[in-house]
């Protein structure tokens, strides 16, 4: 189908849920119409929503697998397959999220998964970055799976400029010093796809990595860090705006000595990843957070890694055994948290059901946000006349019923 209308749904909007029909054609969503609405059956298909919540897709910014399927890899494959996987679980779109090792290796892995991201939007660069860029085209690019599959947006680098003593469950060996001049090598890598850096400001060499990542239109991310209230403000005087998965691998907060957490508390230019599993983050914190940033400035994650979605049971992952059991998984020599295993519809769920949040505000947290902090609102993210027709149906227990990209059932 090219032009159609999803019709008898409940809206997932900005400011709440209303009954209504959406309106795509060629891919794009051109109308939201809230309550009765006639539709010319000679110019829309119909297609019956069943009463269901009609939301924007979701969008994990930060994952590192799942399904059984690892996205630090050279093996592009391996990323289509997860895009088609995780296109089952309600997520439209993501970023590749790579770590540390050795810079030719890095390198190696940006350009062997380039090919599966989606060149239709580019970051903008020479520090020129609008708040709502234009919306992409609506098809997939030259690149994209396609085939009932995600979009894969581009790359999040966590690493390898992180702090040894935040570095969670990365292995030393994977950390350096910050290098601005490597950056700007892995950036062409990617083919101009890198839209998010984690990063430690407080590292020698950081003033100059944020500044070339802001200029290359990519986000500067605050994570993996020991840095202090001031270093991070600093931080964000430089152009940082975002913090990866918040609370975890970083300094604690102390009433004397406030540092990153305080920063984030206290600086609205500051989005906040939560990876919304109760395991990394205990609920009650959670509900600090949102209730010290507001819904709008907190963006649910996973940082799933390759077990992510799959039973409980014993594995590897970059050469360290793990076990996955309760919703955790840890690395087995010293039972280290090494990702997150549940998806990010769930994550969405949590937050309804353990964070007090609203539906449509949890929605949010898990799409909207996402495309905001990465500066793709223009496109993505939110059901309004412009943007991608990347939406999904949810039934009334929140689980996902079907999974539209780019105006096409892919689930």
């Amino acid at each position: 189908m090219s032009k159609f209308a999803v019709a008898n749904v409940r809206l997932v909007l900005p400011d709440g849920i209303e009954r209504g029909t959406l309106l795509v054609d060629g891919g794009r969503i051109v109308d939201v119409r809230v309550g009765p609405a006639p539709i010319p059956p000679d110019e829309y298909e119909i297609v019956d929503g069943g009463g269901r919540y009609c939301a924007p897709g979701l969008i994990d910014i930060h994952v590192h697998g799942g399904g059984g399927f690892d996205l630090m890899t050279d093996d592009v494959e391996q990323v289509r397959s997860y895009a088609r996987w995780v296109a089952t679980r309600g997520v439209t779109s993501f970023l590749v999220s790579t770590s540390g090792r050795d810079h030719a290796e890095i390198l190696r892995r940006l350009r062997a998964v380039a090919p599966a991201c989606d060149g239709s939007v580019r970051p903008a660069v020479g520090g020129m970055r609008a708040p709502h860029p234009p919306a992409p085209s609506p098809r997939r690019g030259e690149g994209e799976q396609g085939g009932g599959a995600a979009r894969v947006l581009g790359f999040h680098l966590e690493g390898p400029y992180i702090n040894a003593v935040r570095k969670g469950a990365f292995p030393p060996r994977w950390l350096r010093a910050a290098s601005a001049d490597e950056y700007r090598e892995l950036f062409e890598a990617s083919g101009g796809t890198v839209r998010q850096v984690t990063l430690a400001p407080e590292l020698p060499g950081a003033d100059e990595l944020i500044r070339a990542v802001v200029e290359s239109g990519a986000v500067a991310a605050i994570g993996h860090t020991d840095a202090t209230y001031d270093e991070t403000m600093r931080a964000i005087d430089l152009g940082a705006t975002h913090v990866t998965h918040c609370f975890n691998a970083m300094r604690p907060f102390g009433h004397r000595d406030p540092g990153v957490l305080g920063a984030v508390m206290a600086s609205d230019a500051l989005t906040a990843e939560l990876i919304g599993d109760g395991a990394h983050v205990d609920y009650a914190a959670a509900r600090v957070l949102i209730r010290a940033k507001g819904c709008d400035r907190v963006v649910l994650i996973t940082d799933g890694m390759p077990l992510a979605g799959t039973p409980d049971g014993a594995g590897e992952w970059e050469g360290q055994a793990i076990r996955v059991d309760g919703g955790k998984a840890v690395r087995v020599s010293d039972e280290t948290i090494i990702g997150g295993v549940i998806t990010l519809d769930q994550t969405m769920r949590n937050a309804v059901s353990h964070m007090g949040v609203a539906l449509h505000d949890a929605v949010a947290m898990a799409s909207t946000n996402a495309a905001r902090a990465l500066m793709l609102d223009g496109a993505y993210g939110v059901l309004a006349a412009g943007r991608a027709a990347d939406f999904v149906l949810l039934d009334d227990a929140l689980g996902v019923a079907e999974t539209w990209v780019a105006g096409e059932r892919v689930v």
